[in-house]
């Protein structure tokens, strides 16, 4: 004997969007939580201060001492002088146009020396992105 099952039993109902839309917006929250940086700052762009930079700019400036900075490229459009005796100088070179570029070195200086060289660079558009930042910087310093 056998026995049949009413064919409501075996139809299924159809997820409805929202609730779909829900478990999968759940689902990755939660998974985005999880893998979330504890820092934000770990998320920026400018280069860490304690990692050397490989660029010919850096190159060419870490350890010269600050004559040696002026004669290439002037007095600095920013100076701070730290307590601590350091000072930092911080150069821009902006482009304008289609290949807007916006370029900025800094120089950690003690006793008349630079310590350390941080470029940091943005771009206004795609076509900037592709061509080289901090060009009247590299030109003043070949």
């Amino acid at each position: 004997m056998t026995t049949r099952i009413p064919s409501k039993t075996l139809a299924r109902k159809p997820f409805s969007a929202s609730l779909l839309a829900g478990v999968l917006a759940a689902a990755t929250f939660s998974a985005g939580c999880t893998n979330m940086v504890p820092n934000m700052d770990s998320l920026s762009l400018t280069p860490s201060p304690t990692e050397r930079q490989d660029d010919p700019i850096v190159s060419a400036l870490e350890g010269q001492p600050v004559a040696f900075v002026q004669e290439k490229l002037g007095l600095p459009n920013q100076r701070d002088d730290l307590p601590t005796g350091a000072m930092i100088w911080v150069y821009n070179d902006d482009a304008k146009g289609l290949n807007a570029n916006s370029c900025k070195v800094s120089l950690s200086i003690r006793d008349g020396i630079v310590q350390r060289v941080s470029i940091q660079t943005h771009s206004a558009s795609l076509v900037s992105a592709a061509l080289s930042s901090c060009n009247r910087i590299r030109k003043d310093l070949s």
